[in-house]
C-alpha cells in the first residue's frame, strides 16, 4: 500500500523551492548565469 502524505499547499512548495534556489546559489551549487526557472535535478550537463 502506498503511503499517504498530507496536503502541501502551493505556497509552501513555493517558498521551499525559493529557498532551495537561494541557497543552492550563494554556496555555489548552480552556475548564477544559468537564468532558468529548472530544478537542481534537471540541470543539463555541461
Amino acid at each position: 500500500m502506498p503511503a499517504t502524505h498530507p496536503p502541501v499547499a502551493a505556497a509552501q512548495v513555493k517558498a521551499l523551492r525559493g529557498f532551495n534556489r537561494f541557497y543552492t546559489r550563494r554556496i555555489g551549487v548552480l552556475d548564477p548565469r544559468a537564468n532558468s526557472d529548472a530544478t537542481s535535478g534537471w540541470m543539463p550537463a555541461t
